[in-house]
């Protein structure tokens, strides 16, 4: 209890203590301001009431409400200080968390257990529903791997009786629930390797590479296509045998998506051979302009690494409804930046933003963050405004920052945390700054 008050800072935090913000701000006004050694008596003063309503909004005997009226009033007297800041990260950690928390609960209630895992695992350990959270994923995840044995025991059987289709989709659900990579991946090679047998590619195997988007693909390594090696082969013969191995991948793992976006067209090289890349393009449009590119292993590096760092920092989207540069354009006749719009790509791009700077989420988990309907609400082009223009952050550190929370603090392995930064289902890094991450870990 502090006593004496013929100190004015003293007398702020009298008045704080017992409540009465608004008094202790107009004190401060009259009293404190401009003092820098009362200003700063304050500041120390308030780090402790703002972790007491931190403690009271995180335990529910406050509103969301009630704690930014609370820090727009010391905000007011002592500003953005660390002090606040640190506050101020602080809260948006534990609304996260509890928007997590409720999105796996409502999850869970309607059956979408893998849903509820991954809403579960986005609640903090400072969060008074961790413990909870955390019984509720240890029950969905026996649940989930004792239903993917199952079915992973029956993709077996419909491999063996050449269902490949029927075999990939129930060991996607498979994967789906347990979250097992390794023998997702290991499964999907085998059945590439059969569809390319069937197409008479040589001693087919299937490896993974990376796409245009630094993103895991396929690529198939072989010896050759019916007894001959690919350099000894005309391009006419390895597109024709490409498009042919192409139908029937497209059929099993994707036959409602795009035929042109089926194994062609998504990776960097499609067949390797005898230490060349084989880059078949094929027109689907016209049919004219088939051509086959061939890369030495050199090249081929450099290709992918161009191609990465180019999706990695696309050139600037400008959301529909603006002229070229965005929202900050001027037109003649009007500011851009005055209307109800603008305000809304800026919000989006300031909330964007401290996901994450404070939160490190990647750049596809921000975008999912700002646009979903259990998150911030905001419209595609608002959110797609919000990542061009977050030029600033950096990515590979955040992937590191992820990578080092799930090694410390939950003992992962450092293949099971390149799977959890990469997976869809997880933090949805890409492959490139996954590995930033693993390789920096100490």
């Amino acid at each position: 209890m502090l006593t004496g008050c013929g100190n004015p800072a003293e007398e702020v935090l009298k008045e704080i203590e017992t409540g009465d913000a608004a008094k202790a701000q107009q004190i401060y006004e009259k009293k404190v301001s401009g003092d820098s050694s009362a200003e700063k008596m304050v500041e120390d003063g308030l780090a402790p009431v703002l972790e007491t309503i931190l403690e009271q909004y995180n335990t529910g005997d406050v509103t969301k409400d009630y704690v930014n009226q609370q820090f727009d009033i010391y905000r007011s007297m002592i500003g953005e200080t660390a002090t606040f800041v640190d506050a101020e990260k602080c809260l948006l950690e534990l609304e996260t968390s509890k928007k997590n928390f409720e999105k796996g609960i409502e999850f869970q209630t309607a059956g979408d257990t893998i849903s509820a895992y991954n809403s579960f695992s986005g609640v903090i350990e400072t969060d008074v529903n961790y413990e909870t959270a955390k019984g509720y994923m240890e029950a969905i995840q026996k649940q989930n791997n004792e239903q993917a044995q199952v079915l992973m025991a029956q993709a077996e059987e419909l491999f063996e009786q050449q269902k490949y289709q029927d075999a990939f989709n129930t060991a996607q659900k498979a994967y789906k629930l347990s979250g097992d990579n390794v023998k997702y991946e290991d499964f999907s090679r085998k059945i590439i390797e059969c569809l390319a047998t069937q197409c008479e590619i040589q001693n087919p195997e299937a490896i993974q590479t990376e796409d245009m988007r630094g993103r895991q693909a396929w690529c198939l390594r072989c010896d050759g296509i019916n007894g001959v090696n690919l350099n000894e082969l005309s391009d006419k013969q390895i597109i024709k045998t490409f498009k042919e191995f192409r139908e029937i991948y497209h059929r099993t793992f994707d036959p409602y998506g795009s035929l042109s976006s089926s194994f062609g067209n998504t990776t960097i090289g499609d067949f390797y051979c005898a230490g060349k890349w084989y880059d078949i393009r094929i027109d689907d449009s016209f049919g004219k302009n088939d051509y086959v590119e061939v890369y030495s292993e050199s090249e081929q590096q450099e290709r992918v690494k161009a191609n990465v760092t180019a999706a990695e920092n696309p050139v600037p989207h400008s959301p529909s409804g603006w002229t070229t540069g965005g929202p900050s354009t001027k037109n003649s006749d009007e500011d851009s930046v005055s209307d109800s719009g603008s305000q809304e790509y800026q919000n989006a791009l300031t909330k964007g933003l401290k996901y994450a700077n404070q939160l490190f989420m990647s750049k596809q988990a921000v975008y999912d963050q700002l646009t979903s309907s259990y998150g911030e609400g905001f419209s595609e082009d608002a959110a797609q405004y919000a990542i061009d223009h977050m030029t600033d952050v950096d990515w590979n550190a955040n992937a590191l920052e992820k990578a080092k929370q799930y090694y410390y603090k939950m003992d992962m392995s450092k293949k099971a945390i390149y799977d959890q930064l990469t997976s869809s289902y997880g933090e949805q890094f890409t492959s490139s700054q996954a590995q930033y991450a693993i390789d920096h870990l100490e």
